[in-house]
């Protein structure tokens, strides 16, 4: 298979080294990465191999220029030390269209840098159609929360899961919940959610991945694509949808496990709870909330869902301040074994 090269190209070799080595790290684009601080050598290096995205200072470029040979540097973003004013809608890029070209400061945070990167991949996807994440089997686990009571915690026993997932396989975390406390964890309201990726990939089909690097947020080894900011939006989401969304990110991306944060509201939810190998729902010990449970399981029952009964995990956990048996509860949930009693007992 053709390799498809990412270079960075910087006279400093520290700061050369180091740009590489994240952006090989935290840019899961299936680029081969390579860094020159010779551009005559960068240049020898890509004597019968084309590079696919060379990242290269003002003062290399500028020697790159007089070899007379950029014809096949087609994608080029430029690092210059003295730009200093950032572009908000490009992340501190600056595109110039015509050329092909990028331009941003040297000095950024390397997570800048590698976000303006992903813009920059996005906004030529017709160059960068054979990139994106290490594809995957499209064989994986769908982890599906929900249940009909409120003020339950399980959003938060959602993500301490997910999160448990992650250390052994590749994990992403999809919520359909407005008024998630997710967002606290990505320190911000995040420009782009999933309503965005699904409309992304309607306008560019073929360019999940990239779409994809665009909208997510990351946690420690866990991703999380973050929730719709309405409730309407929410409910916008169905079976179909959801399940295109989840053959994009198995097949596509390689993810092994996808946990999905699921309330009341859409039209299709049985059937995503249906679609889901494993349902974890969460339980509590009183005549109320039993009600309630006995209800749901009759609903269900009711309406020809008894196969979802038959792969609910329940879950009846104690509250996250008693930090040391929470923490047992979620280890036993990410193994796949119901938490009955608030207690640790099963």
């Amino acid at each position: 298979m053709k390799k498809n090269y990412f270079a960075v190209c910087d006279s400093n070799e520290k700061y050369c080294r180091r740009l590489t080595e994240y952006l090989r790290d935290n840019l899961e684009f299936s680029f081969d990465y390579v860094s020159f601080t010779d551009v005559k050598i960068m240049d020898e290096f890509f004597t019968g191999r084309t590079p696919g995205l060379v990242l290269i200072s003002r003062e290399c470029l500028a020697l790159l220029e007089e070899l007379g040979n950029m014809e096949k540097y087609q994608n080029t973003i430029v690092l210059d030390e003295e730009m200093m004013t950032e572009d908000p809608q490009r992340l501190g890029i600056v595109l110039d269209m015509k050329n092909n070209q990028g331009r941003l400061g040297k000095y950024l945070p390397a997570g800048r840098i590698k976000e303006s990167v992903i813009w920059y991949c996005a906004e030529y996807p017709d160059r960068f159609r054979d990139i994106g994440l290490k594809p995957g089997t499209g064989q994986c686990s769908v982890h599906g929360f929900y249940t009909p009571l409120s003020r339950s915690g399980q959003t938060t026993l959602a993500g301490r899961v997910a999160e448990g997932l992650s250390e052994e396989r590749r994990t992403v975390l999809i919520c359909l919940d407005a008024y998630s406390p997710l967002t606290k964890m990505f320190g911000g309201e995040p420009e782009l959610d999933i309503t965005d990726l699904i409309f992304l990939d309607d306008l560019n089909p073929g360019k999940f991945a990239l779409n994809l690097e665009r909208v997510k947020k990351s946690v420690n080894a866990l991703d999380i694509i973050p929730p719709p900011k309405t409730t309407k939006q929410c409910r916008d989401i169905g079976y179909s949808q959801l399940m295109e969304l989840i053959g994009h990110l198995s097949g596509d991306c390689g993810y092994r496990n996808i946990v999905i944060d699921l309330k009341d509201g859409s039209d299709d939810l049985f059937d995503i709870l249906r679609s889901c190998d494993k349902v974890y729902t969460v339980t509590r010990l009183n005549d109320d909330d039993e009600y309630r449970m006995d209800r749901y399981k009759k609903i269900l029952l009711e309406n020809g869902y008894e196969d979802v009964l038959n792969k609910t995990i329940k879950c009846c956990v104690p509250h996250i301040k008693n930090s040391e048996f929470y923490d047992m509860c979620v280890s036993s949930l990410v193994r796949g074994v119901e938490v009955l009693d608030p207690w640790f007992g099963t």
